[in-house]
């Protein structure tokens, strides 16, 4: 409701001033001003001085107001309250210590009353300044309550009691436990429960408090009753085994003990009574129930006081009987009822964990001896029983594999022999049925195998076996094996599978629907049972989009290698044509002659030719390839002579060669030199619209990645003879646009060139390889499950060579050490640089940052979707391993030991008369750089990705005289003939060892004649010495499948990123920062 106001009217009075948080501490206390500041409330009348110069207001109706209530106070000499209220209350009422601490509160508020000015506006801040003030009244304390107040109490000494309920209400007599603390040295000084609650407690004992409470009847103890007892004493075990326990029991006087030895109940007749009596494990009497207390909670134990011992309960014990056996310890054993008692007992208390006397005990007849019946149905490898305990002419089914039904009421049931059935129910289960008596899988070839013979030949007990008519001819015979037959027929690979176990004929159809079940055993038609391998089972798996349900199939010719592992693997055959082409693609390791085109400008080498007759049997068998040959083996000529051969053997149509800008020039110069009489055309930049409709008159069409991603739809119209991807790790990523462009090309053959077919994932291959050959590995999800996962784990396994065996024929890869005899001598220097004092606390500094950041993202989005996070924290931290500088501009230059050593060995080599290929990730550290090699006046080239007429460039470098090209790695790392170098240097390492060998092949390559040596500079300790360690472990994959070392990092975890962040490792170098400064 609106505030009423006297705004021109109001009096003013100084003495309001007065009324501050001091004075409403002295006159209402601190507990009251502290409780109205937390108070919500609102006001009819803003607070004023009245026409009788008295403090005046109206509180509002709210939670606990009924209705509007006016109070008006004065302040007095010696700060004595007039007080008026509506409550006529003759003290200070809740009301009148509201509008007091309101004023005190807010100094605004209290201003403009004492100056007679409108105090409306001011009450909208009201709340927020009571909730403020009440905060800084409160600081310390809560603040106290984030922080530990005190050390530990390590000293205090418990004293464990236990006994029957001590005057606490509850509807049952329940041994309660009461723990008693003192402080060690104190004599018989025994702590307030409330002081125990407050002090200071370690996690340990704190936990055993929590699950006390006090009790006015025990005023000097914690008691604990229930499941919390239960569980108190299950936790004081731990405290009890600790070396420097103090946890007692007798007031103090003996250390508080446990036996390890678990306890069960007996029932034993003493003279006319039958006792409930505990018994050890090794048959020891313990106690009478009588004489003990049980704690059946959680963790059941049993308390002696005889011996102040705790007993375990042995898990077999019921609790709810044994809790029945400790109210009522014992019953008359007496002629007139010991009958029944013997009746109900053995009849439902058997199986309960209690040890019961034998039938004479209670003069009752001896229990019969059962014999057993066994009816098993179902399916051969699905297997139903019913089992019956027979007593003469009674049958009694044993219902779930339990003996001695509780719920049958039968007066005889004592009569059964429940020791019998258990063992029958034991051999039952030995013989392969479980809990339910049901029998599927293995547990049915173990019944069929071993188990029907085990309980036919039982003789105690004797068991009686029938079986259904249906699994009469159950028999078992060899494993499933496979038999493959391949015959080439108009291109296609027809493959038949026939499928048998032993003499029999196993349908492929019911081997897919047991293998998708995940059956290893499959039941044929007559009954008869057969194993399904391991390699069967993958071997169906796998065929299910390449061979009917009958087992035939017709194959793209590019499975010729997946066929020959089969037959290799399972056995069968080859029809004459399909041998000739195994026959030719074995003689291609040797062979050296291929069908050579007489326009070829060029001298092929050995590998070369042998690339050459590769190529041309790819092509006649209708297929496409992977050549993965090392940079600088001769990719392009080669496949220059394969389009020159194919244009002269089968006339003039199109390729199509699609690669990165930067090597647009080199394949049109490779065009003009080695092969002339291909017609050449760029189809690149923004003319290349108005040469679309130009293409078929040319051989040969080379564009980018770019260009096919935006002119896909017009190139995808037409039917190219080859189509070449060079540097085809730019299709690696299955999902990216480039991939996605280049699948849709249509083309009689295509050619995937790269020297790192996998990078970092074997799905890399998989991307490539159905580039060249679509479909050959499978969808991606089926290759990630059956061979990426399982080759990450065991990269020398049988899977891997599985893969292998199939990729075999369609990538053919050679590195220099294989191929090159006559290349130079490459030396590899690492050169380790230890970071001087300043580096090293820049980059501890910013490791500590990094990491703390990068912890706090992945605990709230975890690890996957914290990627950006994670790649930027590593990046920083690199560029301050190798020029601080990189991350703070203001930092001196002379901070950098990489610099240092850069400058001294680049020095140096200018001295020697040697070139150098320098490369960075960093364009900005190759800036930097530069100015120095400017002070110093060596000259260089330079080239990065903003770079104009590359050509002109890497031509300058090739025959000038500069004597370093400084190269960031994107833009020079491939595709470039630097061979005037001698000498390569890695300013920074990274992931990916196939990346830095692609750079370090600009220089050591085919022309190459003078040694070269690379050099690596590494900042010892930091993450750049991690990456190097880290890359070690993971590049086992590509080895696998390509037989080279392609693998660069896969995946980080979080144990690798923990290490890759840390600290810079080791000392710094002492003398490290002045040499810099002198430098």
């Amino acid at each position: 409701m609106s505030l009423s106001s006297n705004a021109n009217t109001r009096p003013a009075a100084a003495w309001v001033e007065r009324i501050d948080l001091a004075l409403a501490s002295r006159r209402l206390g601190n507990e009251v001003v502290d409780r109205q500041l937390c108070a919500p409330r609102d006001y009819d009348e803003a607070p004023h001085v009245d026409a009788s110069g008295r403090l005046a207001a109206t509180l509002g109706r709210g939670p606990r107001l009924a209705s509007p209530m006016r109070v008006a106070l004065r302040l007095g000499t010696g700060d004595v309250f007039e007080l008026a209220c509506a409550c006529k209350s003759r003290y200070v009422c809740d009301h009148i210590a509201a509008l007091v601490v309101d004023v005190a509160a807010h100094d605004a508020l209290r201003a403009a009353i004492a100056a007679g000015t409108p105090t409306e506006p001011l009450l909208a801040d009201l709340a927020a300044i009571r909730q403020r003030t009440f905060e800084e009244r409160t600081l310390a304390e809560r603040l106290a309550l984030w922080l530990p107040r005190e050390e530990f109490e390590e000293d205090l000494e418990i004293d464990v009691e236990m006994a029957r309920t001590h005057g606490l209400a509850t509807p049952e007599s329940r041994p309660v436990v009461l723990l008693r603390h003192r402080r060690s040295g104190s004599g018989r000084t025994v702590l307030k429960p409330r002081a125990v609650i407050e002090a200071r407690l370690t996690p340990r004992h704190r936990r055993l408090v929590e699950l006390t409470a006090p009790s006015s009847a025990q005023p000097n103890a914690l008691v604990a009753v229930r499941a919390q007892a239960s569980l108190l004493v299950h936790l004081l075990t731990d405290e009890t085994a600790r070396h420097d326990a103090r946890v007692f029991t007798g007031s103090f006087k003996k250390r508080l003990r446990y036996a390890k030895s678990h306890v069960a109940p007996r029932l034993e007749p003493v003279g006319e009574r039958l006792l409930a009596r505990w018994y050890s494990a090794d048959g020891e009497l313990v106690a009478d129930a009588s004489d003990a207390l049980l704690f059946a909670g959680p963790f059941p134990y049993l308390w002696v006081p005889a011996s102040e011992t705790f007993h375990p309960l042995a898990p077999s014990v019921d609790l709810d009987v044994a809790w029945g056996l400790s109210q009522v310890p014992s019953l008359p054993l007496t002629p007139s009822v010991s009958a029944r008692i013997g009746r109900a007992l053995l009849a439902k208390g058997r199986g309960l964990g209690v040890r019961l006397p034998s039938h004479e005990v209670f003069g009752l007849p001896p229990p019969e001896k059962p014999t057993f019946e066994l009816d098993v149905t179902g399916s051969p490898l699905d297997l139903r029983l019913d089992l019956h305990a027979v007593y003469g002419t009674t049958r009694i089914k044993l219902a779930d594999g339990s003996p001695a039904d509780d719920d049958d009421d039968d007066d005889d049931a004592y009569r059964r022999d429940s020791r019998t059935e258990q063992r029958a129910l034991s051999l039952v289960r030995e013989a392969g049925f479980d809990e339910k008596l049901e029998a599927t899988e293995e547990r049915a070839v173990e019944f069929w195998q071993h188990g029907a013979h085990l309980l036919r030949t039982s003789i105690d007990p004797p068991f009686h076996i029938r079986i259904a008519e249906s699994l009469g001819r159950v028999r078992f015979v060899e494993p499933v094996s496979v038999d493959v037959h391949v015959q080439a027929s108009a291109g296609w690979l027809d493959t038949n599978f026939t499928f048998t176990a032993g003499a029999l004929k196993v349908e492929l159809r019911r081997m897919r629907a047991a293998v998708a079940r995940e059956k290893r055993w499959m039941a044929l038609a007559d009954g008869t049972l057969t194993r399904i391998t391991e390699e069967v089972r993958a071997l169906v798996a796998g065929t299910g989009d390449l061979v009917d349900d009958g087992g035939e199939g017709r194959l793209a010719p590019h499975q010729l290698g997946r066929v020959e592992q089969w037959v290799r693997q399972f056995g069968g055959s080859f029809d004459p044509t399909v041998k000739a082409l195994r026959t030719e693609l074995e003689g291609l390791a040797t062979q050296t002659e291929p069908a050579m085109p007489s326009d070829l400008r060029a001298t092929l080498r050995p590998y070369q030719k042998r690339g050459l007759a590769w190529l041309q049997f790819l092509k006649r068998l209708g297929a496409g390839g992977v050549l993965a040959d090392d940079m600088g083996l001769g990719k392009t000529i080669t496949t220059l002579a394969l389009l020159a051969w194919s244009k002269e053997t089968h006339g003039p149509r199109p390729s199509l060669v699609v690669c990165p800008t930067s090597l647009v020039g080199n394949w049109v110069r490779e065009t003009e030199r080695f092969t002339p009489g291909l017609r050449v055309l760029v189809l690149h930049g923004s003319s290349r619209t108005d040469k679309i409709d130009e293409l078929m008159a040319y051989d040969l069409v080379v564009t980018t990645y770019g260009v096919l991603r935006r002119d896909v739809g017009h190139l995808a119209t037409m039917r190219f003879r080859c189509v070449v991807l060079d540097e085809a790790q730019n299709v690696k990523n299955a999902s990216a646009a480039t991939t996605r462009a280049a699948a849709r090309l249509d083309a009689d053959m295509r050619i995937a060139l790269s020297g790192t077919p996998v990078e970092n994932r074997l799905t890399e291959l998989w991307s490539i390889m159905s580039f060249a050959n679509p479909g050959m590995l499978g969808t991606a999800s089926d290759f990630e499950e059956r061979y990426e996962t399982p080759i990450s784990n065991f990269p020398d396994g049988t899977v891997a060579e599985e893969l292998r065996g199939i990729v075999r024929p369609f990538v053919l890869r050679r590195t220099k050490a294989e191929v090159l005899s006559d290349l130079p001598p490459k030396t590899e220097v690492e050169r380790p640089l230890v970071l001087g004092h300043r580096q090293k606390a820049h980059y501890d500094a910013l490791a500590f940052a990094v990491r703390e950041a990068v912890k706090t993202n992945i605990e709230k989005r975890g690890l996957a979707r914290s990627r950006l996070s994670v790649l930027t924290a590593i990046l920083r931290l690199r560029q301050m391993a190798c020029d601080p500088r990189l991350v703070d501009p203001t930092l001196p230059a002379t901070d950098s030991v990489k610099r240092a050593a850069f400058l001294e060995l680049v020095r140096d080599l200018a001295l020697e008369g040697r070139r150098a290929l320098v490369f960075s990730q960093f364009v900005e550290l190759l800036t930097l750089w530069r100015q120095d090699l400017d002070r110093m006046g060596i000259r260089y080239e330079y080239l990065d990705g903003a770079s104009t007429d590359r050509d002109a460039i890497v031509e300058r470098f090739q025959t000038g005289d500069a004597r370093l090209f400084l190269l960031s790695l994107k833009a020079g790392g491939a595709g470039l003939n630097l061979t005037a170098a001698d000498t390569v240097i890695h300013c920074d390492p990274w992931w990916n060892p196939a990346v830095e060998d692609q750079a370090t092949d600009r220089a050591y390559r085919i022309g190459q004649t003078k040694p070269v040596t690379v050099i690596r500079l590494l900042t010892a300790g930091t993450i750049e010495e991690k990456v190097g360690l880290l890359k070690s472990k993971k590049r086992e994959i590509a080895d696998a499948i390509m037989g080279s070392d392609a693998e660069g990092l896969g995946t980080l975890d979080e144990d690798d990123l923990r290490g890759l962040l840390g600290d810079a490792e080791g000392d710094a170098d002492t003398e490290a920062d002045e040499e810099l400064e002198i430098r």
